[in-house]
């Protein structure tokens, strides 16, 4: 039900109003203050009117002068449609009010903008959290190629593809740039630039600069500077002592301009993967029109359901999780594997140069000082927080749902259907 907290009266129609004391009703709300909803239901069950129905019927025909289906349900979906617009507006106004008061605190107080308060006393010491992290992404990573499984994936892939032949150079035209940029969150955490994309949005000139330079970029005309590549990366505690560096979440922020570069490659090697149909169906992640988490839920909820049904005892469910997943994936395999699927050639060249140059700094803030680390090489795992790295780690682990695919999963018999269904999940 859509809250009227702060409504001024005078702008909404008087169903719309409080009655009844401190009871916050609505014309469509929940319960026995749907006014319409009540009447709805009654007339489509054909049910004679309550003492409370009577009283209500009296109050629409008031407001909207006929008691017809028909308009009741029209009327419903415009009363609806006026709560969310209600609604909208009263966000962008609460927004603004405490965008106004960041400003004037900022203004008048600025150290109640930097309470430490709530940050931890103690923080581990600095060559502690390198030697840390340097333990998990400056360690070569390797794969057995020889695999049968893997040799196995790839001879499937290379019957796929057959002669295809992958585009050989990026263009890069001005609606497929604003399309792209339009996706960005324009108040997003920069990196050690500070620049948000708002600026790139707001300013043609500044977005027409930035949509050549990443074209050149990723045309290899000009290098990525070192800079461009260097990450910042926030560590949040979590539960656990607060001087182990294994209990804090990394957080990374990346520059804008980075991030921009490789959402333009995520989007050429996504459309090279739908296109030629390279993840299977079992991969929810990274689909469109699919809810992933959701999608996933609904098919574990139907094997259940189906098998206390059959009176099943023998169901059995495995999950496979990895460890610091994105941060212990071999490069070389990164390469192999966009090799195999036979990715746009500038796309496998862009990625093979920036691999070596990933690096970030580890910052971690107490309520007494702030620990910065010195830049930390990714000589394995991938650089988070940007719209490719979700799509490398898919692709990596194509193998693993190759081999989960041979597996007899639960089947699921149907009269209409001959053979069985084999039901798996990534």
């Amino acid at each position: 039900m859509l809250q009227l907290q702060s409504c001024n009266p005078r702008n909404l129609p008087s169903l719309l109003r409080r009655y009844k004391g401190d009871e916050k009703r609505s014309a469509y709300g929940s319960g026995d203050s749907a006014w319409l909803d009540v009447e709805i239901t009654r007339q489509k069950q054909n049910a004679k009117a309550t003492p409370r129905q009577r009283w209500i019927r009296r109050q629409l025909r008031s407001e909207f002068h006929t008691l017809a289906l028909k308009r009741l349900l029209s009327n419903r979906e415009e009363t609806l449609g006026k709560l969310r617009v209600w609604k909208t507006q009263e966000k962008c106004k609460r927004e603004q009010r405490e965008f106004i008061e960041v400003n004037n605190l900022w203004a008048a107080q600025r150290k109640f903008l930097f309470d430490r308060s709530h940050l931890p006393q103690e923080v581990p010491e600095k060559e502690l959290i390198e030697q840390f992290w340097a333990g998990i992404l400056e360690m070569n990573g390797q794969v057995n190629e020889r695999d049968p499984d893997i040799q196995s994936w790839k001879n499937e892939v290379e019957a796929l593809l057959g002669d295809l032949e992958p585009e050989k150079r990026l263009c890069l035209d001005e609606a497929r740039f604003r399309k792209i940029l339009k996706k960005a969150k324009s108040r997003s955490a920069p990196g050690p630039d500070d620049i948000v994309n708002f600026w790139w949005k707001v300013f043609p000139e500044a977005g027409h600069a930035l949509r050549l330079m990443t074209e050149e970029m990723l045309n290899a005309a000009i290098p990525f500077p070192d800079w461009l590549v260097t990450g910042r990366t926030i560590l949040i505690p979590k539960k656990g002592e607060a001087k182990d560096p294994g209990n804090y979440r990394p957080i990374a922020c990346l520059n804008t301009q980075y991030k921009f570069a490789t959402a333009v490659l995520a989007d050429s090697l996504e459309a090279h993967v739908e296109a030629n149909d390279l993840l299977p169906q079992e991969q929810r992640a990274l689909r469109k029109g699919a809810r992933g988490c959701v999608d996933c839920l609904a098919v574990d909820k139907m094997v259940i359901t189906h098998a206390r049904f059959k009176g099943l005892r023998t169901l059995s469910v495995g999950w496979i999780d990895f460890e610091k997943a994105y941060d212990r994936v071999p490069h070389k395999w990164v390469t192999s594997v966009l090799d195999t699927v036979r990715a746009p050639r500038w796309v496998r060249t862009i990625v093979g140069h920036l691999q070596p140059m990933w690096q970030t700094v580890m910052r971690v803030r107490s309520a007494k000082r702030t620990v910065r680390t010195r830049p930390i090489l990714y000589k394995r795992g991938l650089f988070q927080e940007d719209a490719l790295s979700p799509l490398l780690f898919c692709l990596a682990i194509l193998p693993l749902s190759h081999t989960l695919k041979k597996l007899n999963g639960y089947k699921i018999r149907r009269s209409t259907v001959k053979g069985s269904i084999c039901t798996w999940m990534t």
